[in-house]
């Protein structure tokens, strides 16, 4: 009995299983409209070196993604613990190398269930999975402009004839 009162608690007053799926979503990139609308708003940011970024600024962008894409549907108080965060930075890193989100449960028993050093493997994965994104997005754009040159050398090739 006390143990399914303290799940009721946790799922009911705490959050539990929204806080889980958000971890889903953004740290291990699960809303993919979200990543997706993410990396297009700060692509051209990321490129920059990491000192001349803003941790305001991406954050802004972070919650322009939140609001414009199906995450705008996640409770407040989940939407509220995601963050920008930088890793330390080094002579020559980007911000593709400094940037992070975060997942903060501080505050709340929920740090019982993602303690630091589960939240230390989430934002390793998150990093991981960043990367290959990067290079997915990096090939789509590539992608897009090749299927653009072919279709206006062909239409040239074409007119040609």
């Amino acid at each position: 009995i006390t143990s399914a009162h303290l799940i009721r608690l946790l799922k009911k007053q705490f959050l539990l299983c929204e806080h889980l799926s958000a971890i889903r979503d953004y740290l291990l990139l699960g809303q993919g409209d979200f990543i997706q609308h993410l990396m297009d708003l700060i692509c051209k940011d990321l490129s920059a070196m990491s000192f001349d970024i803003q941790s305001s600024m991406l954050q802004s962008k972070l919650e322009t993604a939140q609001r414009a894409t199906n995450a705008q549907y996640h409770h407040q108080e989940v939407m509220n613990r995601v963050n920008v965060l930088k890793l330390e930075e080094s002579t020559g890193d980007t911000g593709w190398d400094t940037f992070t989100l975060d997942y903060n449960l501080t505050g709340t028993p929920l740090t019982v269930i993602v303690n630091n050093d589960s939240r230390e493997t989430y934002l390793c994965i998150f990093r991981m999975l960043w990367k290959t994104k990067r290079i997915e997005h990096g090939l789509k754009r590539v992608w897009d402009s090749t299927t653009t040159w072919t279709r206006v050398l062909s239409s040239l090739t074409h007119d040609i004839q």
